[in-house]
């Protein structure tokens, strides 16, 4: 005989995995499979394997299977009982025909018989368990939170096929490599629109006195209809389009991560800021950036970091970054005095010193002396162009940074992802939704996520 009050109470428990019913749920569940283990069929069991690693496997095996049984039974007695729904227009009752949802949890395989609610007054229906247990969706993932905040990370960390066929050795049932890929853009996906919502954003407080900034771009191989007719940096057309990301940090490294395919294009008649300048400011405003007292934004000197730092943030320290300067310096001594020689190393490393001790003026003596030649020219109007961005003494002085190697290794570990062999990405179904796993993976954001849109216990299950 069906036990309604004790069905609802384990079946609460599972969706919830939390409150006063769900401990009841996990005691009931505990020391169900507790006897069972101890019992004398156990220890007959284990006497018949070759090996110890072979009862594991057994025992594993029993569980899921079991667990994902007796749960789909629970599911679909429970929400037979169901109050019946009315229409949220007409207010009549709505009819409920039976149909069989099949999704993916911890443990494998839920098969249930769910009610599918519908009424005369408008197209469609619902399925009010597959709302409480989060398995919405028509594109083949169906599958419970638990299960997606598992198995994302792998995702996040490596190619599609490899992290199924990791998921289904951790798990002990099978993943394919589409499923993770649907799986991976969906949640992605879920997360960009969270992190471009402006709902709920405020002003964190800033976990240091000063922080720092670090803007850069790195190219993403993309699809050929999501290229323009622009030039690459060979001279023929671009395979890419750039990822702008930002590096929040404080003196412990970076803190926050945000990276996307937008543009940081605007006019000074739009009134709008442009998508690169809007999801700046959000992300300083949520890791404490904008609050703190000092604030540093360090870049490499191109145009559009410069003026986004000075239209978002005035007053902040601009710096450029000493590694990038260095590479100009290096690329006018190979130009001037040929690539490898000895003269080439003896003018470059003493003009770097004298940039680096914030002796300007002699860097740009040395780089007019040979205005002749054009490396030379376009790094002397680099230099005068970010002068005040190159005072690297009074930087360091000042206890800021003057290298961006927080935001060049956030450049490699959060767009290498999407950089590996014969990849090519859609921008809004692709990049972007993997460029936002990624980042929340690796910032530590990604059970956030997960707790920010966790579900109270199914209050129509529990009447």
């Amino acid at each position: 005989m069906y036990n309604r009050a004790k069905g609802i109470a384990v079946t609460e428990g599972i969706v919830a995995s939390g409150g006063e019913v769900g401990k009841d749920a996990h005691g009931f569940l505990r020391d169900a499979v507790a006897n069972a283990m101890s019992s004398p069929e156990a220890r007959e069991a284990l006497a018949k394997c070759d090996s110890f690693m072979e009862f594991e496997k057994g025992t594993r095996e029993a569980l899921r299977e079991g667990a994902s049984a007796g749960t789909s039974k629970l599911l679909t007695e429970a929400d037979a009982e169901r109050e019946p729904l009315r229409c949220g227009d007409c207010r009549r009752t709505m009819v409920r025909r039976s149909r069989p949802l099949s999704a993916l949890w911890l443990l494998g395989r839920l098969r249930v018989v769910r009610g599918y609610w519908t009424c005369g007054c408008a197209k469609g229906g619902r399925c009010p368990l597959d709302e409480e247990l989060g398995v919405k969706g028509r594109d083949g993932t169906r599958a419970t939170p638990g299960l997606v905040k598992a198995v994302a990370p792998l995702a996040a960390e490596t190619a599609f096929a490899p992290a199924a066929a990791l998921a289904s050795r951790l798990l002990g049932f099978a993943v394919n490599a589409k499923w993770m890929e649907r799986m991976a853009k969906r949640l992605g996906s879920e997360m960009a629109a969270a992190d471009a919502s402006e709902q709920g954003v405020e002003t964190a407080p800033a976990p240091s006195d000063a922080m720092c900034c670090g803007i850069d771009g790195t190219g993403v191989p993309v699809r050929p209809g999501e290229l323009s007719d622009s030039q690459g940096k060979d001279g023929g057309k671009a395979r890419t389009r750039e990822a702008k990301l930002a590096a929040f940090g404080s003196g412990d490294g970076a803190t926050w991560r945000s990276a996307a395919i937008d543009s940081a294009a605007s006019r000074d008649t739009d009134a709008e800021p442009s998508a690169f300048a809007a999801r700046l400011w959000r992300e300083a405003r949520r890791s404490g950036f904008a609050a703190a007292r000092v604030k540093a934004v360090l870049g490499d000197g191109a145009k559009w970091i410069r003026g986004v730092a000075s239209e978002l943030f005035p007053g902040a320290v601009e710096i450029v970054d000493l590694w990038h300067a260095k590479e100009h310096v290096w690329e006018v001594g190979r130009s001037v005095h040929g690539a490898g020689t000895a003269l080439c190393e003896a003018w470059s490393e003493r003009t770097c010193a004298a940039l680096s001790e914030g002796r300007l003026d002699d860097v740009l003596a040395a780089l007019r002396r040979h205005a002749d030649n054009e490396e030379a020219l376009r790094c002397a109007g680099y230099v005068e162009a970010n002068r005040a961005r190159m005072n690297y003494p009074a930087f360091r002085a000042a206890g800021l940074p003057v290298g961006s190697g927080v935001v060049e290794s956030a450049c490699g570990a959060v767009a290498g992802r999407l950089k590996r062999g014969g990849m090519r990405w859609s921008v809004e179904s692709g990049a972007n939704p993997m460029l936002a796993l990624r980042c929340r993976w690796l910032d530590g954001r990604h059970d956030e996520f997960f707790k920010a849109r966790a579900r109270p216990p199914p209050l129509a299950l529990a009447a």
